[in-house]
């Protein structure tokens, strides 16, 4: 609906209301007013009637009064004697005429009904007492008798509908007349700024910023189509400075893309260096080892064969690496293996690290943990990154434990998960514990609590990609076995038992 037509609907429903009102108040008003001059008109026609009726005799004020009742129109005279009136003491009569003139004779004074019927029809009556001289009595006068005058209250009915037709007709004119200027004004000034306006918002949804709206007026309307023009002006500035952001944000996404390629080959670097600087720690140990016990034809055999194969393991690193920088996919290098003996030579690998930094190794290797599905080399990197962790947080020595064993439980993170067999790795040390601030991060690239002493920080975030990449998972806890220190441990997978 149209604001032009909610405003004339408004205006055709209120004004008859209030206009109405007014109406029925002017209404009742002119008629207490009618009321009022009824009161007067009786008081001022009893008056010189009894002017004219006092001093005669009562038969020729009665032929006097008969002769002038036809004369009044709606008012209708009578002469009540003072012996019809009942006595003071007699109980009431019933007859209300009567029980006015009594009630005149008690009071002294002229009486009046507005609620008085005769034939049945409502009237109006005043009685207006008639004195005699009298020196015996207390105020010098006798009541010989009344005048009643009786109006026909028909009378004012007739002029009040009369006056309330007048005033509807009056009323009725004046709300067409509202209506129609209301509505001519509502349709020119509303209707017409108001569809401007929406030809220019229909302009700007279809993409046409350049819609101008001419403020002609200097009020609300044109403001409103000032604020248009700001706002058309406002979008189109905006447009021009989104094209510009865009523009800039394509710059900048390339030149991101190029930092990104700068990163990855950064990460890719830092990987390589810290995947192959754990099996160089074990060659130089080994060749260190060598060294001293070069006389020793076992213990060098031992060495050169430790050596060989960290050498052969650098460089099935590189090549995995280069694999995956040239998105290679597949598992053809998985395979069946036996966890114990994966742990056992990854201990004979890392000994004389472990005898360097003074670290008793108590293993703690079921007897049958189960085969696990995998790529060999990856896992083994897991264990030693643990074992050189649990070294470096044992600066001082301690003791590590190194368990394999098989649990039945649920994925962890997924409580609707069917239970399943699980293979657990689980190395505990005895050293200084993880502090909790850096608990729930330790798993982040290259973030690191011992950057001061060279740490990197891609340890354990390459031990966790590894495990995630075999479906497993690890947790963190306190060694609470051994009072201080931590417990990672690795759920892998069972691989198939045939």
């Amino acid at each position: 609906m149209r604001i032009g037509t909610r405003i004339t609907l408004v205006t055709a429903i209120s004004a008859p209301l209030l206009l109405g009102s007014y109406g029925l108040v002017t209404m009742r008003t002119g008629s207490a007013e009618r009321e009022l001059a009824l009161r007067a008109s009786a008081r001022e026609l009893a008056v010189s009637l009894r002017a004219l009726v006092a001093e005669r005799p009562w038969t020729e004020a009665e032929e006097l009064v008969q002769r002038l009742t036809p004369a009044r129109g709606a008012w209708r005279v009578e002469l009540l004697a003072a012996n019809d009136a009942p006595l003071i003491s007699a109980p009431p009569s019933g007859d209300t005429r009567r029980e006015r003139l009594r009630q005149l004779l008690l009071r002294r004074t002229a009486v009046f009904d507005d609620e008085a019927e005769r034939d049945g029809q409502p009237v109006f009556v005043h009685l207006e007492p008639l004195r005699v001289a009298a020196p015996g009595s207390l105020d010098g006068f006798e009541l010989v008798g009344a005048l009643e005058l009786t109006h026909d209250r028909r009378f004012l009915a007739d002029q009040a509908r009369a006056e309330a037709t007048r005033l509807a007709g009056a009323l009725a004119l004046v709300i067409a007349a509202l209506v129609l200027v209301v509505t001519l004004t509502a349709r020119q000034a509303l209707g017409a700024p108001i569809a401007k306006l929406l030809r220019g918002v229909d302009d700007v949804a279809r993409g046409d910023l350049s819609h101008v709206v001419l403020a002609e007026r200097d009020d609300e309307i044109g403001a409103l189509a000032t604020r248009f023009n700001d706002m058309t002006a406002s979008l189109r500035e905006a447009r021009e400075e989104s094209r510009r952001s865009a523009d800039a944000r394509s710059a900048l996404e390339a030149h991101l893309r190029h930092s990104e390629k700068l990163a990855t080959v950064g990460q890719l670097a830092a990987e390589i260096a810290h995947e192959i600087g754990t099996p160089l720690n074990v060659v130089t140990g080994r060749a260190r080892a060598l060294e001293k016990k070069a006389d020793d034809v076992e213990a060098v055999r031992k060495n050169a064969g430790i050596i060989a194969e960290q050498a052969g393991r650098i460089t099935r690193i590189i090549q995995r690496l280069l694999d995956t920088t040239r998105r290679r996919t597949g598992d053809s290098e998985r395979a069946d293996f036996d966890l114990n003996t994966l742990a056992a030579s990854t201990l004979e690998v890392l000994d004389s690290q472990l005898e360097a930094g003074k670290v008793v190794v108590s293993p703690s290797l079921r007897a049958a943990p189960g085969l696990v599905h995998g790529d060999r080399d990856q896992l083994q990197q897991v264990l030693i990154n643990l074992v050189l962790n649990a070294v470096q947080a044992m600066p001082g020595g301690g003791e590590l434990v190194l368990g394999t064993s098989r649990v039945v439980r649920r994925r962890a993170g997924l409580a609707v998960a069917p239970e399943q067999e699980w293979a657990v790795v689980e190395v505990a040390d005895t050293g200084v514990g993880i502090a909790k601030e850096h608990r729930e991060r330790i798993f982040e690239p290259f973030y690191t609590s011992r950057a001061a002493s060279g740490g990197t920080g891609l340890g354990l975030a390459v031990v966790q990609g590894i495990v995630k990449e075999h479906d497993g998972w690890i947790e963190v806890d306190d060694h609470v076995a051994a009072g201080r220190g931590t417990v990672f441990r690795v759920h892998l997978p069972l691989g198939p038992t045939d």
